[in-house]
């Protein structure tokens, strides 16, 4: 079972290649995400970047 919210709300999915699917691409961005450290000096230097 998949919950997914979008823009015109909330669906829920129960087909395993649907919910298959989802779980594959979380775990695809969970493995390309930064970790917490990097994701914040990511921001600071961002911060750096843009301000006036």
């Amino acid at each position: 079972m998949l919950y997914a919210d979008g823009p015109q709300g909330g669906k829920l999915y129960d087909s395993a290649k649907t919910v298959g699917t989802h779980l594959d691409s979380n775990d695809r961005l969970r493995a390309n995400a930064l970790s917490p450290e990097r994701s914040r000096a990511l921001i600071k230097s961002l911060l750096k970047e843009y301000r006036w």
